[in-house]
């Protein structure tokens, strides 16, 4: 597509799409110089806004720097913007991994909420929203010691893969698998999340989420697998992602070079 036009918007745009596979791989040196052509065909454009810059936070959490009190305050008063919230659901992992997570149950205590969740409003009602990210407001709500409320929300969310899941009649995503999996790690129930781990893993998922703009995680690292940890069936299914992760990125290392 970059090569195909001269048109040096379009360019940059195809540019930037490369750097988000590159970014998926966790091929970070080599996108940063992708991302670095792409802005530079931007500005060489006579007139219009910058590309916007999606991949930046994400980058900074991996260098251990985790977002202020107040860019917390801004985000979770971007209810609904998919992009902040996506970056809000990997800091909040980070700020738990960090011993911080208090300062994300400020945010579910505040009016704003975190991530569409609050403590004085029932649990959301779009289920791909739940889904997605209950599973990380919960794991906040069990650090500080929050368990009822923990479990209410996880309570919720499953009773809605449940009924989603009898609509369905088994014509569900691989995306749906894994985040049904993850609530239901965090209830005990692991024999189902172990089978719908698997069966994503059989259709080709690889735990990075290119709409999102994100690096790859290792799955015994997300809050939300914890109780997995150490289980031989959800340690082959770790080992496959991870191993089918570096073979992506030796063969596009090799194109690369």
């Amino acid at each position: 597509a970059r090569a195909s036009t001269d048109d040096l918007g379009k360019q940059s745009t195809a540019t930037f799409q490369r750097t988000i596979i590159l970014f998926a791989l966790d091929l970070v040196e080599e996108g940063q110089r992708e991302k670095a052509r792409s802005r530079a065909l931007w500005e060489r454009r006579a007139s219009g806004p910058m590309l916007q810059d999606h991949l930046a936070g994400h980058l900074a959490l991996r260098r251990g720097e985790l977002p202020t009190k107040p860019l917390l305050v801004d985000l979770s008063r971007a209810a609904g913007d998919p992009r902040a919230e996506l970056y809000l659901n990997e800091a909040t992992s980070a700020l738990i991994e960090a011993g911080r997570a208090h300062e994300a149950v400020a945010l579910y205590d505040s009016q704003n909420g975190l991530l569409g969740f609050a403590r004085e409003r029932p649990v959301p009602a779009s289920p791909t929203h739940v889904r997605r990210f209950a599973p990380t407001v919960a794991a906040a709500l069990l650090a500080v010691g929050r368990g009822a409320e923990a479990r209410r929300i996880l309570v919720a969310s499953d009773r809605q893969i449940a009924a989603d899941l009898r609509r369905a009649a088994g014509a569900i995503t691989i995306e749906f698998s894994v985040e049904a999996a993850a609530i239901w790690a965090m209830l005990g129930k692991s024999d189902q999340a172990l089978a719908a781990l698997e069966g994503a893993v059989r259709n080709g998922w690889i735990n990075a989420d290119l709409e999102g703009s994100d690096l790859p995680d290792d799955l015994g690292t997300e809050p939300a697998f914890v109780r997995l940890r150490g289980h031989p069936r959800f340690e082959a299914i770790r080992g496959e992602l991870n191993s089918r992760l570096s073979r992506e990125r030796a063969e596009l290392a090799r194109e690369l070079a």
